[in-house]
């Protein structure tokens, strides 16, 4: 749980907190491919690597967001795998 929140409360409360147009854009056909493409190209979790230890991929992230950079959404070098470890390390870091 992260917050008090269960984890389908806590994905609910961040599509509700989302522009529409994001969350249209998470499940297009585009951004599959990009991910897709980026978890074959780096199929290990690269802050884990930075860190000596291997994980496989369980997120591809967004460097510069979204919602800031639209034009970046599918550039493959504004993309990054990672873990469910880092992803959650890279959002509570991200300002609301």
């Amino acid at each position: 749980m992260i917050k008090g929140r269960c984890p389908a409360c806590a994905r609910q409360r961040e599509q509700d907190r989302r522009p529409a147009w994001i969350t249209r854009f998470y499940s297009s056909k585009a951004w599959q491919a990009a991910r897709n493409l980026k978890r074959r190209q780096d199929p290990l979790c690269e802050d884990c690597l930075e860190h000596g230890s291997a994980f496989p991929v369980q997120v591809v992230d967004h460097i510069l967001p979204l919602a800031t950079h639209p034009h970046l959404r599918l550039t493959l070098t504004n993309l990054r795998s990672l873990c469910h470890h880092h992803h959650a390390l890279k959002t509570s870091r991200r300002p609301a």
